[in-house]
């Protein structure tokens, strides 16, 4: 029988993580649209669910942050696990960055909830305005409404 390769126990837990990632995103949703009267799946966007347009906002970004912490950790366990399994190091370190990114967007869109002009850009191009956004001419973003 060929040896198979192990995994210590804290690269099964961020596994495990890594498979509930659906199902916590899903059941955030269920769970943050019963506090918002009248959402609808089939109208409004998810990210409406912690908008000012939602009485509870906090349950969803609250929540979508959280899964940006539990998708990098996701990410770990994936990048020990692939390599441990022989994995060309090139994979294992492409499939960390991407899992890294869904989690910076995630707890970047839980940070900077709708209608925050944050809310769909890149954290790396508004980091360095974070306290006054601005337009890339420099006018403030509220001049651009």
């Amino acid at each position: 029988m060929p040896n198979r390769p192990t995994l210590d126990a804290p690269a099964i837990a961020a596994l495990r993580l890594g498979i509930a990632i659906p199902f916590i995103y899903y059941g955030m949703q269920v769970l943050s649209a019963c506090f918002f009267p009248g959402y609808s799946y089939l109208r409004n966007t998810a990210s409406e669910l912690g908008s000012d347009l939602s009485p509870h906002a906090g349950v969803f970004n609250i929540g979508i942050m959280a899964l940006g912490a539990i998708t990098l950790i996701a990410g770990q366990g994936l990048l020990w696990a692939l390599l441990r399994l022989g994995n060309h190091p090139l994979i294992a370190a492409l499939t960390l960055i991407a899992m890294g990114t869904n989690a910076v967007q995630s707890f970047w869109a839980g940070c900077f909830p709708m209608p925050d002009p944050r809310h769909g850009g890149t954290p790396g191009v508004h980091c360095r305005d974070a306290g006054d956004p601005a337009a890339p001419d420099g006018r403030p973003v509220e001049a651009q409404r």
